[in-house]
């Protein structure tokens, strides 16, 4: 007689680290957005240096993953 599972007794699948890549990237992108918006009103104040930082780390950032699929 062969044994039928149901969902129930199935173990759990293994999600925990495909959640955490999401975690960390709304974390990267919530910071990268407050490093320009930062970078937005120093530069508006006469000081653009981490306006220009935040904007090639984001381009940086975006083009090595945008690049990598």
């Amino acid at each position: 007689m062969r044994a039928t599972f149901s969902r129930l007794n199935q173990p759990p699948r293994q999600l925990a680290f495909r959640d955490m890549k999401l975690i960390y990237a709304c974390a990267i992108w919530l910071a990268m957005a407050t490093a320009i918006g930062v970078g937005i009103v120093l530069a508006v104040k006469g000081s653009p240096w981490l306006l220009i930082a935040s904007l090639l780390g984001f381009i940086v950032a975006v083009g090595k993953i945008g690049c990598a699929h």
